[in-house]
């Protein structure tokens, strides 16, 4: 594949002109604008080093035999057909490692590739992008007067990313001083986990939320809300 299109011993694919032209386009914010021929092969050339070229083959022998009222039109759409495809051809959500060099996804996207596992093991994650975790499925159970188990899935761990759950007796969002209490539950990884809250007051209703953080950004989960049983 690589003969077919040209790149193979070609000096813009050795290692080191990729790594900096990859640092060049991430530390300008990865500007889909800029988003070049030689960037665009780096983009598929990650791909290719984890599943081969025939995932992306596969998906552009799609692309080319849709029925014309599937074609998509415009830029916006082709980018999220293709992510949306090469996901559903490789078995991973790819949505988190494209909209790291900047594609413009829309929900749809996300909403339809959120059945498969993301990929957290791309080249890109800690060195040249950030990425944020994702956390789902926030919920309550086993509650007594005064502890409860809170149980969530760590569907992307993010980079170097820590949690910590607030909680108290009103909802005060994502303002870590307003919470009453806190609890540190440290580096997360991909998966379900729990953790038990102790030292309620029995008969009150509380409120609370997962703050997931890194060294560069913090994302808080949807609160949720439980009521301690009366002694």
């Amino acid at each position: 594949m690589e003969d077919l299109v040209g790149v193979q011993g070609h000096s813009a694919v050795d290692p080191v002109q990729r790594e900096s032209r990859m640092r060049s386009y991430f530390d300008d914010g990865s500007n889909i604008s800029n988003w070049s021929v030689w960037t665009a092969l780096d983009t598929f050339l990650i791909i290719k080093e984890e599943w081969g070229w025939d995932v992306i083959t596969e998906t552009l022998s799609l692309y080319y035999t849709l029925p014309t009222d599937e074609i998509p039109i415009g830029d916006i759409e082709e980018f999220n057909y293709w992510v949306m495809h090469l996901s559903n051809t490789t078995g991973y959500n790819l949505a988190p490692y494209h909209a790291a060099w900047g594609f413009p996804l829309n929900q749809q996207t996300y909403d339809a590739l959120e059945h498969l596992p993301v990929w957290v093991n791309d080249s890109l994650r800690g060195d040249f992008f950030v990425y944020d975790a994702i956390i789902r499925d926030l919920d309550v159970q086993n509650t007594t007067d005064d502890t409860t188990d809170i149980f969530w899935e760590t569907y992307d761990n993010g980079t170097n990313v820590s949690l910590v759950f607030y909680y108290g007796v009103s909802d005060v969002g994502n303002q870590t001083l307003g919470w009453t209490s806190s609890s540190n539950w440290g580096t997360t990884s991909v998966g379900n986990h729990s953790q038990t809250i102790t030292g309620l007051i029995a008969g009150t209703t509380y409120y609370g939320r997962v703050q997931a953080f890194n060294e560069e950004s913090s994302v808080w989960s949807g609160p949720i809300s439980w009521t301690t049983n009366i002694n």
